[in-house]
């Protein structure tokens, strides 16, 4: 409805920057970040969706003679799926190589003179001691728990990198969209 009504162009930018926005909103959250705002998040990000998809639909389709509107749309169905699918791939391989660079760090910062890490360990030790657990299996309880700590904050900064990724895309395809809607009133006139 709104991209017969009003400029694709218009909506496609703002579409980009909603989507652009929300991921590097994204970017910020971990474990303590409420629901509300990742469910904000999201609710902007498919707004803007919703304002791509439709708009850009449209535009392309103006271009096609009425005979060639079937193919059409069928070519732009195609390129999206493609598109959508080298884009997880590629985001989720940069999540898996970011999160193995943040854990391969942290990992090398857990060392004895780290008092952080000790407190942590000596804590767990007495949670685990309390609980009943023999002397010679607490302190690797501990250990196996400083794993996971240090697993699920790398994998915290490998989304928090993938969204940061994700808002540059988004950014940097505002060029195109503001080339796109520059070319064709240039040539309309």
């Amino acid at each position: 409805y709104l991209s017969d009504r009003l400029s694709a162009r218009g909506l496609i930018i703002a579409g980009l920057l909603c989507f652009g926005v929300s991921s590097y909103w994204l970017a910020s959250v971990d474990a303590n970040t409420s629901f509300w705002t990742v469910a904000w998040c999201v609710i902007i990000s498919r707004i803007g969706l919703g304002l791509i998809k439709p708009s850009l639909n449209v535009s392309a389709l103006r271009a096609l003679r009425p005979e060639l509107l079937g193919q059409g749309a069928g070519m732009i169905n195609f390129a999206r799926q493609l598109g959508g699918a080298f884009g997880v791939n590629l985001l989720s391989v940069a999540l898996d190589r970011r999160t193995f660079f943040y854990s391969d760090t942290l990992t090398s910062l857990q060392t004895a003179s780290n008092s952080a890490t000790l407190e942590l360990l000596r804590t767990m030790q007495g949670l685990l001691a309390q609980a009943g657990v023999p002397q010679d299996l607490q302190m690797a309880g501990a250990l196996h728990f400083l794993g996971r700590v240090v697993h699920a904050q790398a994998y915290t900064m490998g989304f928090r990198d993938s969204f940061l990724i994700v808002a540059v895309v988004f950014t940097l395809a505002l060029v195109p969209a503001w080339i796109m809607g520059r070319t064709r009133t240039s040539g309309q006139t």
